[in-house]
């Protein structure tokens, strides 16, 4: 991850931009099909949680 490429950061920035803006569907979905691809569920799943609880202490 230290060494995550910039289209690794790019899908990162696009990943927190969607969770923390649910309504971007239509972006969402293609972001998802590129993240789905290259990103383990798992640690989208993570990401997300950490996400949650930043927005929602």
């Amino acid at each position: 991850m230290l060494t995550a490429s910039f289209q690794d950061r790019m899908l990162l920035t696009n990943m927190m931009r969607l969770i923390a803006n649910p309504e971007g569907i239509v972006e969402e979905n293609r972001y998802r099909k590129i993240m789905e691809s290259r990103v383990p569920r798992s640690f989208i799943k993570l990401i997300q949680r950490k996400v949650i609880r930043f927005f929602n202490p």
